[in-house]
C-alpha cells in the first residue's frame, strides 16, 4: 500500500515522538492539510508543547500498543525512537505503513518544489530569515523550521500555500538524503556528529551526495567564506556542470558580496550585492549576517526561478523586523533596573560558541559575559576537546556543568564535563567554576552577576532552564 502525501485530508496518521522540533513542525503542516493526527512522547513539557496543545489532536504523554490502531493510515516516528519503541514495533507487526520523520519530510518534498537549507550551523536561522521573506512576499509556499519563530507567530512553520515547499534539512546519520531539493542553500560544513561521520571526509562526502540529489538546472547556493563547503564545491564543480552554482561571502571573486557591515544602535548593517540599499539586521553576530545575506540572495534567485514578483525593499524591511528564534540568542529579559541581559543560545560546536561569544563581545563592548555551558554528546565533547577549550576562553566568567547525553549514545567514563572545567581552568586561571547540575549554579550567578552584565545559558542540554529560573529570580527584586 502506498501513501498519497498530495491527498492528506482525513488520513490518520500518529507521530511518535512528536514533541520534537522536527516532529512537532510536520505535524502543524500535516494538520493544515487536513489530516487527522494522534501523537506520543515523552512527559516533560517542550517549547513545542504550546504549538502542538494549539493544533488540538490528542497525544499520549506513555509509548503503548493502544496508542496503535488499525484505522491508522500511516505512524511517523522521530529518529530518536527507531529502535525499541513499543508503538513502532506494533505498528509493523500489524502492517501499518511507518515513516521516519525524514522519509516524511522527503515524501513531502516530492510534489512539490522544494529548497532545503543545509549546513552544520546556521541552517535554522537561515531558513526562517529565508520563510520571513517569502511570507511577506506574498508567495504561496510552506516553510518548515526547527524551532520556533517569531515572525511566524511563534510557530514553526509558515504555511501560505503549496507551491514551494522550504525545509531545514539534517546531515545527522545522512538524513537529508530522503529530501529531493530544487535548490539547496549550503550554510557551513565541518566536522560533527563524530558518532557516526568518525573523520571529516565522511562528513563532507554526505554533503556531496546530497548536492548530487539536485536535477539538471538545479540551484546551489553556498558560504564561500567556509573552507568545508569550499572542499565541498571543489569536489563536485566539474562533473556537475549541469547544475547553477552561486557563491556568497566577503571575499572578492564572489558571485553576491558582503560589504560595508558596521553596527550602529544594535543593528548589525551591511551591503550585498544586488541590493540598492544596505539591509539593517537586529541581530548578533557576522554569522547572522551571512545567514540574512544568504535568505535574502535565495529569495531573490527563487523569484527570479519562478518568475515571481519581487520586491527588495519589502524584503530589507523584513530582515530589518525580524524576532528571532527559539534557542538563538534568545532574549530572555533584561532586568527593568539593573540593565542586566539574559540571553540563551543553541550553540554546542566550538566553532559556533566562539562565532557567537565573539558575536556577543562585538555587540555589547561595555557588559561582563557569564556563560553557563552544558556541554551536548561525549564523543562531541572527545573528539573536539581542545577547540571546546579554547573557544570557552571568550567567556568572561564561566560555569560548566556535566555533559548532556544524547539518547544515542552512552555514557562514556572516560569524558566528563570536570575533564572540560579542568582544563579550560589551567588557561583561564579565574572565574571559571564547575557546578556538576546546571540548576545548581543558581546561588553562584547571583552573587556573581553585576548591574549591565549579560548571563548567557549556552548549549544543546537542558541548562537553558536556567536562564528562565534566573530571570524569575533576579526579577522578584524589583
Amino acid at each position: 500500500m502506498k501513501m498519497n502525501w498530495e491527498q492528506l485530508t482525513g488520513r490518520r496518521i500518529h507521530i511518535i515522538g512528536v514533541k520534537g522540533s522536527g516532529c512537532a513542525a510536520l505535524a502543524e503542516i500535516l494538520h493544515s492539510q487536513g489530516a487527522i493526527l494522534s501523537g506520543s512522547d515523552n512527559p516533560p513539557n517542550f517549547y513545542t508543547s504550546a504549538i502542538l496543545d494549539a493544533l488540538g489532536f490528542p497525544i499520549y504523554h506513555t509509548f503503548a500498543e493502544e496508542h496503535i490502531t488499525p484505522e491508522l493510515d500511516v505512524v511517523i516516528y522521530s529518529a530518536a525512537y527507531e529502535t525499541g519503541n513499543i508503538e513502532l514495533d506494533y505498528a509493523r507487526q500489524i502492517g501499518i505503513l511507518t515513516f521516519s520523520y525524514p522519509q516524511a519530510l522527503g515524501e513531502l518534498s516530492k510534489s512539490r518544489f522544494s529548497i532545503a537549507v543545509a549546513g552544520v550551523h546556521g541552517k535554522t536561522t537561515t531558513t526562517a530569515l529565508l520563510g520571513s521573506i517569502v511570507k511577506d512576499q506574498g508567495w504561496l509556499a510552506t516553510t518548515l523550521v526547527g524551532s520556533r519563530v517569531a515572525n511566524f507567530g511563534n510557530t514553526s512553520t509558515s504555511i501560505t500555500g503549496n507551491d514551494i515547499f522550504i525545509a531545514e534539512t539534517c546531515e545527522y546519520r545522512e538524513h537529508f538524503l530522503e529530501f529531493f531539493p530544487n535548490m539547496i542553500l549550503l550554510t557551513s560544513v565541518e566536522w560533527d556528529h563524530q558518532d557516526f561521520y568518525s573523520e571529516i571526509d565522511m562528513i563532507e562526502q554526505a554533503f556531496v551526495r546530497f548536492i548530487q540529489k539536485l536535477p539538471a538546472n538545479g540551484t546551489l547556493l553556498y558560504n564561500a567564506d567556509c573552507a568545508g563547503v569550499q572542499r565541498v564545491i571543489a569536489k563536485i564543480r566539474d562533473s556537475h556542470q549541469d547544475i547553477h552554482l552561486y557563491s556568497i561571502g566577503r571575499q572578492e571573486h564572489v558571485d553576491f558580496q558582503i560589504s560595508e557591515e558596521v553596527i550602529l544602535n544594535e543593528y548589525n548593517t551591511f551591503r550585498l550585492t544586488g541590493l540598492h540599499s544596505p539591509v539593517p539586521l537586529p541581530m548578533i553576530g557576522q554569522h547572522n549576517v551571512m545567514n540574512a545575506a544568504m535568505a535574502i540572495t535565495m529569495a531573490s534567485l527563487l523569484a527570479k526561478e519562478h518568475k515571481l514578483q519581487w520586491s527588495e525593499d519589502d524584503a530589507i524591511l523584513t530582515i530589518s523586523r525580524f524576532l528571532g528564534l527559539a534557542r538563538r540568542l534568545e532574549r530572555i529579559g533584561l532586568h527593568p533596573t539593573r540593565d542586566i541581559l539574559i540571553l540563551d543560545d543553541y550553540a554546542h560546536h566550538p566553532s559556533a560558541i566562539k562565532t557567537t561569544l565573539l558575536g556577543l563581545k562585538e555587540f555589547y563592548p561595555h557588559r561582563r559575559l557569564i556563560v553557563s555551558f552544558m556541554s551536548h554528546t561525549y564523543s562531541r565533547t572527545a573528539s573536539l576537546f581542545t577547540e571546546f577549550v579554547d573557544s570557552l576562553l571568550f567567556a568572561d566568567v564561566l560555569i560548566l556543568h556535566k555533559i548532556y547525553g544524547s539518547a544515542r549514545e552512552q555514557a562514556n567514563d572516560t569524558m566528563t564535563g570536570y575533564d572540560l572545567y579542568e582544563a579550560v581552568r589551567k588557561k583561564k586561571l579565574d572565574m571559571v567554576f564547575y557546578q556538576e547540575n546546571p540548576i545548581e549554579s543558581l546561588p553562584l550567578i547571583k552573587s556573581l552577576v553585576q548591574d549591565g552584565d549579560i548571563i548567557l545559558t549556552m548549549g544543546a542540554g537542558d541548562n537553558f532552564l536556567l536562564s528562565h529560573t534566573l530571570r524569575e529570580e533576579l526579577w522578584t527584586d524589583v
